[in-house]
């Protein structure tokens, strides 16, 4: 018998993908790479000193796990990537204080979550 959800997980990133995301320029260094990523989350919310303060810029990002290839090689976010948009706007890959740069979105593990924040409009 088919494991239906990890079908329906399947056919969720490939509709993601299709209808909800943007082509973007993810690099590490001199390398690059143009896949399809959808803003996820925009903004987060921050305590500081006993209130609470929105952080406009940070932003998180769905990539597909097969599409994120540096080099020739399969590969996960990096703090310092970069995640640059066609409107000029550019995210850097970083993390709440003391979390990880990224995380996979469920168990099935065929879509990756980039946490970044934007460092130029």
């Amino acid at each position: 018998m088919a494991d239906l959800l990890s079908t329906g997980a399947a056919f969720v990133e490939a509709s993601r993908k299709a209808s909800m995301s943007s082509t973007v320029l993810y690099s590490r260094g001199a390398q690059s790479v143009s896949l399809a990523a959808t803003r996820a989350r925009a903004g987060a919310v921050v305590d500081e000193a006993g209130g609470i303060v929105q952080d406009a810029r940070a932003a998180d990002w769905l990539i597909g796990v097969t599409d994120l290839e540096l080099g020739g090689s399969a590969t996960v976010p990096a703090r310092g990537d970069r995640i640059a948009l066609p409107t000029g706007e550019v995210f850097e890959v970083n993390a709440p204080e003391g979390g990880e740069v990224w995380q996979y979105l469920n168990s099935y593990r065929r879509t990756i979550i980039a946490h970044s924040v934007q460092v130029s409009p």
